[in-house]
């Protein structure tokens, strides 16, 4: 790009050009995004700025190609930002800790249509990574007390971090810990347990390259068909949750039957079937989270 062409239009052109050949589907946005990071500025003024045919120093444009090229180079969005958005909160994320996904803001939005009803209720969030859907969860449930749990070690730094970022008072508390034998003193008292669990499969085709380079591995597999580690979610659900606690797990598109049916035939401690089992779809209508009842 010549110093002639440094009008913001032009930048967002040449920028998006750039991520369009190296792949990248929402080349568009993630220019605007790095374009607005590079100027500190909302990606909103993106567009009044133009209108008002707003051009850009040298520098700024040095700094913007730099950030172009890592992203090219499929290097994630949310890692060169250093933050996620999530539902109404966002977060801080970076290598080591999953990056959260649109899709499940769907478990919150779920979560929430139950907690409406209740009072102080208590939730638990297993396999927490950077604290998505636990901290959105309290955030929007100002009486909620939220216990969130993570195993990896790298993951658990960002969820302690993104704790203390949002401050939501003692009512929020991190736990490092396995999501499969985590706390036992709450058995019976939760109210809604939420997890978005590994359940690649393995021997999966990871097509995603952020996914596949930079998503921690304890965060992607989950066992030979990818419900290996929720077995253990859900029993351990089923020890948490009281009679009526709701429970929402995230899964693979290709496991919108076996999720439900694996619900389907577990007993919990008492022996008590799980109840008004449902799977639910995403926002291209692929199967995506399973819910259930604590009888």
């Amino acid at each position: 790009m010549s110093t002639a062409e440094l009008s913001l239009n032009s930048v967002l052109r040449d920028c998006e050009k750039r991520l369009a050949q190296a792949g990248i589907e929402s080349a568009r946005h993630d220019s605007e995004v790095l374009v607005s990071f590079v100027l500190d500025a909302e990606r909103s003024a993106i567009r009044t700025w133009l209108a008002l045919d707003v051009s850009l120093t040298q520098e700024q444009v040095d700094a913007v190609l730099v950030l172009v090229d890592r992203r090219a180079q499929r290097v994630p969005l949310q890692h060169i930002t250093g933050t996620a958005a999530f539902a109404t909160i966002e977060l801080s994320v970076g290598p080591g800790v999953f990056t959260p996904r649109p899709e499940s803001e769907l478990l919150v939005e779920r979560a929430n249509a139950h907690l409406r009803e209740l009072v102080d209720p208590l939730v638990v969030d297993l396999c927490s990574g950077s604290g998505a859907i636990g901290l959105a969860i309290a955030q929007m449930n100002p009486t909620a007390r939220v216990e969130l749990v993570e195993l990896d070690d790298d993951a658990y730094l960002w969820l302690q971090k993104n704790v203390e970022l949002l401050n939501l008072g003692s009512r929020v508390r991190a736990h490092h810990a396995d999501a499969v034998l985590a706390l036992p003193e709450l058995e019976s008292a939760v109210d809604v347990v939420v997890c978005n669990p590994p359940y690649v499969p393995l021997g999966a085709t990871i097509r995603d390259r952020e996914v596949l380079d930079f998503d921690p591995p304890l965060a992607l597999w989950g066992g030979s068909d990818g419900l290996e580690v929720i077995r253990g979610i859900q029993a351990n659900a089923a020890r948490l949750l009281k009679p009526g606690g709701l429970v929402v797990i995230e899964h693979a598109d290709v496991q919108g039957e076996s999720l439900p049916l694996l619900l389907a035939s577990a007993r919990n401690a008492s022996g008590a079937a799980w109840s008004q089992i449902m799977d639910h779809r995403d926002f291209n209508d692929r199967p995506r989270y399973t819910t259930a009842v604590a009888s």
